[in-house]
This record gives C-alpha cells, sequence and structure tokens, in this order.
C-alpha cells in the first residue's frame, strides 16, 4: 500500500518537471522572440536612416556631390539589411554574428507575403537607382523621390506584423506558462492532498488498530475484571454470610448475657473518667427502675440514686478505688424513683495511665435484695430456733415442778382441809393445770415440724394461737372478740405454718392498739364464702396510712420503731399463704383500725393419707 503511494507522489513530481521544462523551452523561445524582435526593430530603423542617405546621396550624386561607390556601398547595405530582415543571410556590418544568428525563420505567412512584398518593391527600386547610377535616368530619380516613404511604410508594416506576430505568441506563451503554473499547483495540490490524505488515512487505519487494540484490551481488562468483580463479590458474599453469622451469635450471646443478667439481677457498668460518661446495661437500669433515655449516666447521676444513709461511703469507697487502689466491692442500699429501696452489691476494677491517673473503671451491679431478705429470714429463723429450743428447755424444766404442784395440791384437796384453804388449793391447781397447757401449747410451737400439709381445721389453730397469747393480751388490755363458723370445712395445710401466720398478725395488732391507746379489741371472724375459707383479724388500733398499704407484704417494710421490728414478718406470712394458694390482704383507712384477710381454698380430701391434726 505504501509502495503505491510513494509510486503515485513520484509520478506526480514527474509530472510537474515536465511542466517546467515545458514552460522553459517557451520561456527560451519567447527570450530569442524578444531578441529578434529587438533586432527587427533595429534594422528597421536602420533601414529608415539608410533609406533617407540613400536617397540623399543619389540626389547628391545626381549633382555631382557624391561617387557612385558611395551610393552602392549604402544601396548594398540596405539590401542586407532586408535580406536580413526576411529571412537572413549575410550579416549587416554594424551586427555581430551572434546577434544575426539569433533571428529565426518566421513562419506566419501574412508576416512572409508582406516582407515579399517588401523585396519586391525594393528590387524595383534598386533597379531605379541603378538606372540613375548607369544613366543618370531622371524618371528613375522621381520614382525614387516618390516611392522611397512608400518603401519605408511598407517594411515598417512588415515589422509592425512582426512585433504583432510576437506579441501574440508571447501572450500564448504567458497562458500556457500560467496554465501549467495552475497545473503543477493543481497536482502539487492534489498530490499534497493524496500524501495528506494517505497519512490521514494511515493515522486513521492506526487510530483504528490502536482502538481495536484498546477494545480487545479493555475487553480483556472488563473480562479480568468481571472476574475480580465475581471473586470478590463471592469473598464479600462469604464475608457477609460470616459477619451475619457472627452477629446473630453476638446477638444470641449478648440475648444469653442479658437473660443471664435478668435472672441474676447482674449488670455492668463502664465509667470514661476522663470524659465523665457511664453506660449501664439494660440490666442495671431495671435494678435502678429507670428508663435510658430519662436518665443521664453519669457519677454524680448515680450517686443521686444512693440512700443518703450510704452516699458517703460509696464516695469514700471509690476515691479508695481511684487514688489508693483498693479493691472495689461494697454493698450499699439504692432508692428507685417510686421511693422503694433495693440492696445492691458492687465490685468494680480501675484502669490506669502510664502516669497512674485513672483513666476508666468497669464493674458489675447485682441486686442482692432478696438475698439480703433470705439472710436475715435465716437470721430470725435461726433466731427462732435457738427461741424454741430455749423454750423448750424452760418448758421441760417448768412441767416437772408444775407436775408436783398439781399432784401435791390435788392430794391435799382430798384431805378433809378447811374450806378456805380447799378454795385456795383449788386455785392453785386450775392455775397449775392452766399453766401446764400454756407449756405444753410452747412445746407444741417451739418444736422442730417437717413441712407437711394435712387436713386441718382453721378454728383450733387460731385458738391455740390466742391461748398462747392470752396472758399478753389481759396485760395488756386487749380483748379478744371472736365469731367463728362452728361448721367450717377442712383445709389441707401445715397447722405449724398457719399457726406462724396468725400469731404474726395478732402480734401486730396488739402493738398497734398498746402503741396507740393502750387497750384495744380484736375482732377475728372465720366464715365460708363459696369454696373458700375466710378468717379475718380486725383491731381498733391507729389504721395504716394509704402509701403505706402496697409494701406492707415487703421484706423490711416496717412502720415500727428501730428494735422492735425486722420487717420480714407479713412478707414470710404472705410466702406461706401464697404457697398454701390463697391470699393475704389489708383493708384500713388511717385512724379507724386495720383488718388483715386471709381466704384459703376448700379442701375436703386428705391427699397426703394423713389424719386430722384435731383428732
Amino acid at each position: 500500500m505504501d509502495f503505491f503511494i510513494r509510486k503515485r507522489f513520484i509520478f506526480s513530481l514527474g509530472i510537474i518537471f515536465l511542466v517546467i521544462l515545458i514552460v522553459s523551452f517557451f520561456a527560451i523561445d519567447t527570450l530569442r522572440l524578444q531578441k529578434y524582435d529587438s533586432v527587427r526593430i533595429n534594422l528597421s530603423g536602420r533601414q529608415r536612416m539608410l533609406s533617407q542617405k540613400m536617397t540623399k546621396e543619389i540626389l547628391l550624386y545626381n549633382f555631382g556631390g557624391v561617387s557612385k561607390d558611395a551610393v552602392l556601398s549604402t544601396v548594398k547595405v540596405f539590401d542586407t539589411t532586408l535580406i536580413a530582415l526576411k529571412d537572413g543571410g549575410d550579416a549587416p556590418l554594424d551586427l555581430s554574428m551572434t546577434e544575426f544568428e539569433a533571428i529565426p525563420e518566421m513562419e506566419n505567412k501574412e508576416t512572409k507575403d508582406q516582407l515579399e512584398k517588401v523585396m519586391s518593391s525594393w528590387s524595383t527600386f534598386k533597379q531605379k537607382i541603378e538606372s540613375v547610377l548607369e544613366n543618370n535616368d531622371s524618371s528613375s530619380m522621381n520614382y525614387i523621390i516618390d516611392n522611397n516613404t512608400k518603401l519605408l511604410n511598407e517594411v515598417d508594416a512588415a515589422v509592425a506584423m512582426m512585433q504583432h506576430n510576437a506579441e501574440e505568441k508571447i501572450t500564448r506563451l504567458y497562458w500556457i506558462v500560467a496554465l501549467g503554473i495552475l497545473v503543477s499547483v493543481l497536482i502539487l495540490i492534489v498530490a499534497i492532498t493524496k500524501e495528506t490524505q494517505r497519512k490521514y488515512v494511515e493515522q486513521i487505519e492506526q487510530a483504528n488498530i490502536h482502538l481495536q487494540e484498546e477494545a480487545i484490551q479493555r475487553k480483556q481488562a472488563e473480562e479480568e475484571l468481571k472476574k475480580h468483580r465475581d471473586h470478590l463479590e463471592e469473598l464479600v458474599g462469604e464475608r457477609t454470610a460470616e459477619l451475619e453469622k457472627s452477629n446473630e451469635q453476638l446477638r444470641a450471646s449478648e440475648t444469653s448475657l442479658a437473660h443471664a443478667q435478668r435472672i441474676a439481677h447482674l449488670g455492668s457498668w463502664d465509667w470514661d473518667i476522663v470524659n465523665n460518661t457511664l453506660h449501664w446495661s439494660d440490666e442495671i437500669y431495671r435494678i435502678f427502675g429507670l428508663e435510658p433515655q430519662q436518665f443521664g449516666a453519669t457519677y454524680e447521676a448515680f450517686l443521686n440514686t444512693v440512700h443518703p444513709d450510704d452516699r458517703a461511703f460509696v464516695q469514700k469507697s471509690v476515691d479508695e478505688a481511684l487514688y489508693q487502689n483498693k479493691p472495689y466491692s461494697i454493698e450499699h442500699r439504692i432508692v428507685l424513683p417510686d421511693g422503694s429501696v433495693r440492696v445492691i452489691q458492687e465490685q468494680g476494677d480501675v484502669t490506669f495511665d502510664d502516669s497512674g491517673e485513672p483513666i476508666r473503671m468497669l464493674g458489675t451491679v447485682q441486686d442482692i435484695t432478696e438475698r439480703k431478705k433470705m439472710e436475715e429470714q435465716l437470721i430470725v429463723t435461726d433466731r427462732l430456733a435457738s427461741i424454741g429450743e430455749l423454750s423448750s428447755g424452760i418448758a421441760h424444766e417448768l412441767n416437772n415442778p408444775l407436775t408436783g404442784v398439781i399432784g401435791f395440791s390435788e392430794l391435799l384437796l382430798d384431805r378433809d382441809l378447811p374450806d378456805d384453804i380447799k378454795e385456795d388449793l383449788e386455785v392453785i391447781n386450775r392455775e397449775a393445770k392452766r399453766t401446764a397447757g400454756i407449756v405444753r401449747n410452747l412445746l407444741t410451737f417451739a418444736r422442730k415440724h417437717d413441712t407437711e400439709k394435712r387436713l386441718v381445721n382453721i378454728n383450733s389453730i387460731i385458738e391455740k394461737v390466742l391461748e398462747l397469747r392470752a396472758y399478753e393480751q389481759k396485760v395488756s388490755n386487749i380483748e379478744v372478740d371472736t365469731q367463728f363458723t362452728s361448721d367450717l370445712p377442712e383445709i389441707m395445710a401445715d397447722g405449724f405454718q398457719l399457726q406462724q401466720v396468725f400469731i404474726n398478725i395478732i402480734i401486730n395488732a396488739e402493738h398497734f392498739m398498746k402503741e396507740a391507746h393502750g387497750r384495744g379489741t380484736l375482732t377475728i371472724t372465720t366464715e365460708q364464702v363459696g369454696d373458700i375459707i375466710r378468717a379475718s383479724f380486725a383491731d381498733d388500733g391507729p389504721g395504716i396510712a394509704e402509701e403505706n398499704l402496697g409494701h406492707l407484704f415487703d421484706p423490711f417494710f416496717t412502720t415500727k420503731e428501730v428494735g422492735k421490728g425486722t420487717g420480714l414478718g407479713l412478707s414470710i406470712s404472705y410466702g406461706i399463704i401464697t404457697d398454701h394458694g390463697g391470699r393475704i390482704r389489708a383493708e384500713s383507712e388511717l385512724g379507724k383500725g386495720a383488718t388483715f384477710i386471709i381466704e384459703l381454698p376448700v379442701s375436703t380430701t386428705d391427699n397426703e393419707g394423713t389424719t386430722n391434726e384435731n383428732s
């Protein structure tokens, strides 16, 4: 392809070179023609001068003023000039051989005819001159004089025709040169255009090849990119699946942790000491009875939830952990928004920077309220057990002398004694027997019993409790009004546990009536309502404030003075009645006494296969 393009370009240059040669040839011919015209014009001027000289010399010859040879010499020169003007010949005496040889033969027919006419006129003119010179012919002389101007005009006409012919030739030459130049320019433009087009085509082809290569490379890159993208998507999918699995496991772990914290009432906290920001787990918010949106967790906000009596202790413990590197493991109380008090246990660990300054503290919070209640209950139970053992020992010790008192008093009563002495002995015997009954009931109450439910009569259990409290009620001016329904059905219960419930309620009633007005009346009513047995204990004490009614059965809640109550009696009673499938509640108006109501389900079958406690 490149070979043919270069060949066409070389051919174009060859044509241009040929045109230049042709134009050069015509240019040389034009120069020769210009030279010829110059010679012709010179000859024409010389002929006019020679003609005048020749005419003058003939006239002078006629008068004898010029020799014949001088006239012949002038005629010869004029003749030579005409011959040179027509078609060349011997060069004139005053023309160089180079100038004479430069005169070309004329090819124009009109110019030749004019020159022939000039030569014919000259031939006649020359004959007249010879006649004048040879014969001194006057008529020939007159002819010469008359036709000298005519001859010169014919010569001028021939010269003018030759000059016009040269101008036409020059004009044609100019057109040829212009056309040659135009053709050369066009050829050159075409050649340049073709070359430019060729280069442009080559560039386009190279660009196309480059584009094709780029397209192939792009396609390969796209395929490679697609492979990488597919691989990346596969990796992302696998990673996403792993992350989802990890997130599910994390969520499951968080859920399990939150569930475990909720079950254990254990929460975790993270205190950024530098920025004073405190992060609590959900369980801590539940323990403190707060909502995350309603609580700005800071150290100061935490301190505000601590019971006022414990706040200084907590601050001291935190400071010792931060600045004395002491262990942080404390128990303290907190006050919930509803006013209730909980007991929590805190443990924490402090992180220090390189300079020894505390920057972070991590820890846990556990609600140990129930545990504390159980501990207090165990303490009370243990104390009661000790008291029971002591009471049992005292009862056994009293039984022996009481037995002697009763026995000897009965022996004395059988004797013949005065009436006043017998009456005293009867009092002694009766009171000794009553004392023995009290001791026997005390032994029954203090004796350890296995938890065992059997059919019992609720009236009998209440009567035994009243027997135990008879002396205290008498000395405290407490009257008891019993309104028992006699035909109550038996219930399935642990009689000793119910005895403990009734003792707690009766003792509380006695306490508040005695505190209010040093006396009181306790009304105890039993009745059957549908399939439940209801026992009501109504006192005429000071009553219970409305805000305290909802907390009566909370552990450690008490309205008694310090040292006169643990706040566990009603809480334990609530647990016992609930365990028996029953309900216990209190009704009261401040200043109008209080009524405690116990409801237990009726049972007519002894599922344990045991006997009635009262049988």
